[in-house]
């Protein structure tokens, strides 16, 4: 049955049927052949799972294209420090600090993403 599909949507299959690791996909993008926009839970913890997470990513192939960094715990101390630490060393630019917001809807999110710095980065 796969091979009457078209190229495009037998990828989609294929790597929507890889298992998850961690939160993220372990090979949907790559065989989608897309970049990865990274979410930082900003949190205890953060600069860790981040930094593995973008070498995991990296590892496989793909091109991290921005990072967005998501306040999901509203006491975080340093918060500040973690940002500055995350913005050196991740290979790729950021997209915005999501503060903690309790009933977050889509357009509020927007709200805080530089959406341009993504165009500009997947479009150079």
């Amino acid at each position: 049955m796969t091979a009457s599909l078209k190229p495009r949507e037998a990828s989609v299959r294929r790597a929507a049927s890889m298992r998850f690791c961690s939160g993220v996909s372990t090979g949907l993008a790559t065989g989608l052949g897309l970049p990865v926009i990274l979410v930082v839970g900003l949190r205890l913890g953060c600069l860790n799972h981040a930094l593995l997470t973008a070498e995991s990513i990296l590892a496989r192939g793909t091109s991290l294209a921005a990072w967005v960094a998501n306040q999901v715990d509203p006491g975080l101390e340093r918060r500040e420090e973690n940002l500055h630490t995350l913005a050196s060393l991740l290979p790729a630019p950021c997209l915005g600090l999501v503060p903690w917001l309790a009933d977050p809807t889509p357009a509020e999110v927007a709200g805080y993403l530089a959406i341009e710095t993504l165009e500009r980065v997947l479009n150079p």
